[in-house]
């Protein structure tokens, strides 16, 4: 059962994402946010600090759901099918960011996780080898992303397979 105060962030975290689906973000602003919402402003600065800090948040959230999943790491395609699957239930939200120009907002929680799924997995793991793997994971992610998800999760999740162990591309025959 959700408490109080999970209720009203909740509740503030829709509000602004069904604001954007009609304005906007740059134009929305927290009294537009709050009355949507149905909370005070003091409930909405004891939850969030900005506009900026919902989505962060909205987005950690959806992006932690699969990434603190325990799946054996020698599997990494299902790994990555599971997260492509799960980012794709959220597509309409990852388009309102796309559309408001707020991409970073991915690039930024997908970092900090990934980060943390490899010190976790991988507790040697230089800073260097961390934004390597990270980068080169949440670039292709966007790419996905910018065009449009097109490519099945599977199908994605094979060129990861294919991108981490180094093996090489193959055209299919025609």
């Amino acid at each position: 059962m959700a408490t109080y105060n999970e209720t009203v962030k909740e509740s503030i975290e829709l509000a602004l994402i069904e604001l954007m689906k009609t304005k906007s973000y740059a134009k929305i602003n927290i009294k537009e946010i709050t009355e949507k919402a149905g909370v005070s402003r003091v409930s909405f600065y004891r939850n969030f600090s900005s506009k900026e800090d919902i989505l962060l948040q909205y987005l950690h959230l959806i992006l932690s759901k699969e990434t603190e999943t325990e799946i054996p790491d020698k599997d990494i395609r299902f790994r990555f099918r599971r997260l492509l699957y799960h980012l794709k239930k959220h597509q309409s939200f990852f388009k309102l960011l796309e559309k408001n120009d707020l991409s970073w907002m991915i690039h930024y929680c997908a970092m900090d996780l990934s980060k943390n799924y490899i010190h976790k997995y991988q507790p040697a793991a230089v800073a260097y080898q961390d934004a390597y793997y990270a980068g080169g994971t949440v670039s292709v992610i966007l790419r996905w992303m910018e065009n449009g998800m097109k490519e099945d999760p599977d199908e994605l999740a094979q060129i990861f397979d294919t991108l981490y162990f180094r093996k090489n591309f193959q055209k299919k025959n025609a």
